[in-house]
């Protein structure tokens, strides 16, 4: 192919009509101000139109299973092929997924189990392996009897004939533990010791429990601990009603399991089974797997040893692997497969990850690119490929190899376009062609700023952010450093997952970074040592403990401001989140029309009848029956997608609805509200740490994972607590511009001057010379890291030989002009 993609009148989003054209066979990145309309144009507009091509590509029979695509707002697209979009999103992960399913690693490794495994003879007491026939059929020596023959289905837990029929593939069997529902045996009902159906003074179920301990000659104030065990066995398993006793009660543990057996809502199963205990199923051992299937061997090794390998180990020993016979040729194409997805996942920096990982415990960065790895080893030709912040989560040290593989997608000669949503300075000054939008977030951004080649863009120095960014000296981000104190909080013996008991000082009321390449064990130590003191007492006395924490009396708490959703339904918005809405609502029930109207606050809300429209239900859409074609959703026409019914509507302040104060930006809102002090100060904060361009109706399952973490800091800022807090941040940087960085830092400085704490995984190099003290990890990834191999201040670690003092020294050599 040769030419270009031309796209004109691009006005999705916040676009205003602008022209695009896009090379073929080169990277292209899209580059802006967070908020200035890149995913507005890659995702919403290009990718969009691409799979609208596609799907009207299909043959009407096709379609019938299919919801339509709408266009996107554009009016004429040229020369676009088929585009495949790897997105940094938010996950609901399946809790079986696994590293090993998601790169299809171990579908391929099924396939040689099925084909080349050795199978233990059941008909004889032999352990001799039998003889394998081209047949497909495996037979035994000493009795010459046929054994079982497998699918590769039966090495798989997600198949049903694979999947153990005890614990139904999952590995484990759970059980309601009691010390969870009842965690602390020296409080009684009245103190809230009950954790699930524990009863509120003045209601029926109070007075249920009331009655129900005097049966047993004790109260609701009495501790459990100090009950008969009459009263503790009839408070979990239930009581039949006898003369002596005529209250009957089914029991908590029943109750819990009836509710998971029967709710269909993943938020109740998500809280009850925080209630559950986790055991290793005794059938398969925790294979997951028909113990049969289990026993079957590859090399020596069971399906599920090799399951619970890294990549690095599963390539040596396939390369290693040979039978002699005719199971070779068998094994040539999937041994093939699994290298090659196994190379990838080895440029990109993942190859650390066990198959049998799960993927929901990945970082952002390691999820994206898992998903990444899977799509660059189908070998695809003639399409383009849309990346959003690829290199999130990637350290310096390893851009440059992430970069050859994003190169070898146009290079290899297959005809494919790359196209980047990017704001690594590495990936910008390495891309073919660069377009960047802007100049700012949301209704100022939307137009071209400057495109070009890398050159062409340092040129633009007066207009250009990208350009201001990629040529700037180190003295960028202008933060003043503190100087390290005496107060710090002691990690010893730190062992979570790869951590070799780790002994580290983290000192308090300055900004700390935890550098090291990925995998080092940053969050290891961070996350699940130094945050797991934030949880529950009785959490610590049931578990092992992964680390020692030596002056936890020198913080008030701890707080983890991470990537995970916000929300998980389109109910869930960013006003509510805020709770800038209850400040809205507030507003406008005490507008005139609203008391000539007979509303109240109620009114003022989708989430209940007295406001919410009609016919959608306060959803805005509508997903109306269409028998076997999957639901569609369209603009309600009673409220046109406003969500609220017309009498709601009708009530205005200062010319707005509340619906059309939900449409708004935080920047326009903060404007419209700045005499409000309870809604201007929330808006502030959101606008300075980057958010202004989003809407304050936005759904927050619909905000990336920087997004969300944003949102989640600009919460704790509006709760101004006292002095003493630690702050964890886990890659804050996520989707920012190197400009909207500055904003962050300034953030953390507030929290500094505050008297708290502020602690950040990061792999920016910007951000960790801008830190005030540096420890690093490493010096390699999953069984090569776990250790602490440099700290100090990040003039320090920029003189050691590590990765990351290398990528300071860089910076430093590069950018000290």
């Amino acid at each position: 192919m040769s030419g270009q993609i031309e796209l004109y009148g691009c006005r999705e989003g916040n676009l205003k009509g602008i022209d695009v054209k896009i090379p073929y066979n080169k990277v292209t990145v899209i580059t802006g101000v967070s908020g200035s309309g890149k995913s507005s144009l890659a995702f919403d507009t290009i990718f969009a139109e691409g799979r609208r091509r596609i799907i009207e590509s299909l043959d009407q029979r096709e379609l019938y299973f299919v919801s339509p695509i709408f266009a996107p707002k554009v009016d004429i697209v040229l020369g676009l092929p088929p585009t495949i979009a790897v997105r940094q999103s938010q996950h609901f992960h399946n809790p079986r997924s696994t590293v090993g399913t998601t790169t299809r690693v171990s579908s391929f490794l099924h396939v040689l189990f099925a084909t080349c495994g050795e199978i233990p003879c059941r008909n004889c007491s032999t352990q001799e392996r039998p003889v394998y026939n081209p047949a497909f059929r495996t037979y035994c020596r000493s009795c010459g009897k046929e054994i079982r023959k497998f699918q590769p289905g039966a090495f798989s837990n997600h198949s049903p004939t694979g999947a153990c029929p005890e614990c139904g593939g999952e590995g484990v069997t759970k059980s309601v533990d009691i010390e969870k529902v009842y965690p602390d045996p020296n409080l009684s009902i009245a103190e809230g010791g009950l954790k699930f159906g524990g009863p509120k003074k003045g209601t029926m179920k109070w007075n249920f429990f009331v009655r129900f301990l005097e049966q047993f000659g004790c109260d609701i104030s009495t501790p459990y601990s100090q009950w008969p065990r009459e009263a503790k066995v009839a408070l979990f398993y239930g009581a039949k009603r006898t003369k002596k006793r005529p209250l009957e009660f089914p029991g908590i543990i029943n109750e819990i399991e009836k509710t998971l057996k029967q709710t269909e809502s993943l938020r109740v199963r998500r809280e009850l089974e925080c209630f559950l205990s986790k055991t290793t199923c005794p059938t398969c051992g925790g294979a997951g797997i028909d113990p049969e299937a289990a026993s079957v061997v590859l090399g020596g090794k069971t399906v599920r040893e090799w399951q619970c390998s890294d990549m690095i180990s599963i390539a040596k020993a396939l390369q290693e692997l040979r039978f002699g016979d005719v199971r070779d040729q068998f094994a040539e194409l999937p041994r093939m497969k699994i290298l090659e997805l196994i190379r990838i996942l080895d440029e990109l920096g993942v190859s650390y990850l066990a198959l049998d990982r799960k993927t929901a415990s990945l970082s952002a960065g390691e999820m994206h690119r898992v998903y990444l790895a899977s799509h660059l080893a189908s070998n695809i030709s003639g399409v383009l490929y849309v990346l959003d912040e690829p290199t999130v989560g990637v350290h310096p040290k390893e851009v440059p190899s992430f970069l050859r593989v994003i190169r070898g997608l146009v290079e290899s000669g297959s005809g494919n376009t790359v196209l980047i949503v990017e704001h690594d300075p590495q990936v910008i000054e390495q891309a073919d062609y660069i377009i960047e939008l802007g100049p700012g977030p949301s209704k100022f951004g939307g137009t071209k700023v400057c495109e070009g080649t890398p050159s062409h863009i340092r040129l633009c120095y007066q207009s250009s952010a990208t350009a201001e960014a990629i040529t700037a000296d180190i003295s960028y981000l202008k933060r003043q450093r503190r100087e390290v104190g005496e107060e710090k909080l002691e990690i010893r013996s730190a062992r979570a997952n790869n951590l070799r008991n780790v002994d580290v000082d983290i000192p308090l009321h300055v900004l700390v970074c935890i550098a090291g390449v990925s995998g080092s064990g940053k969050s290891s130590l961070v996350i699940d040592s130094l945050c797991w003191y934030a949880r529950t007492a009785t959490s610590r006395t049931r578990q092992s403990e992964p680390c020692t924490l030596v002056g936890r009396d020198r913080i008030t708490d701890i707080v983890l401001v991470d990537q995970a959703p916000i929300g998980h339904n389109s109910r869930s918005v960013v006003a509510t989140y805020t709770k800038v809405f209850d400040r809205l609502r507030h507003i406008f029930a005490r507008s005139p029309e609203a008391h000539k109207l007979g509303l109240d606050e109620r009114s003022f809300t989708f989430n209940g009848p007295h406001g919410a429209c009609s016919t959608c239900h306060g959803f805005g859409r509508i997903c109306p029956p269409n028998g076997m074609i999957a639901d569609l959703n369209v603009v309600c026409p009673e409220c046109g997608g406003k969500r609220f019914n017309g009498t709601v509507l009708s009530v205005k302040y200062r010319g707005y609805s509340i619906a059309d104060v939900l449409d708004m930006d935080i920047s326009e809102a903060r404007h419209l509200f700045s005499d409000v002090p309870a809604i201007a100060a929330k808006l502030e904060d959101l606008e300075a740490i980057g958010l202004g361009y989003i809407c304050l109706g936005q759904s927050t399952d619909t905000l990336s994972g920087g997004e969300s973490q944003r949102l989640k800091l600009a919460a704790e800022l509006s709760k101004k607590k006292k002095g003493g807090v630690l702050y964890v941040f886990d890659e804050p940087t996520a989707g920012l511009h190197l400009r909207d960085i500055r904003n962050l830092l300034t953030v953390f400085d507030r929290l500094l001057d505050m008297g708290h704490s502020v602690v950040i995984i990061e792999h920016d190099p910007f951000v960790i010379w801008a830190s005030d003290y540096v420890i690093e990890m490493g010096p390699g990834a999953g069984p090569q890291g776990g250790s602490v191999i440099a700290e100090g201040t990040p003039v320090e670690i920029a003189k050691k030989d590590t990765p990351t003092g290398q990528a300071l020294r860089a910076l430093w050599q590069s950018r000290s002009c």
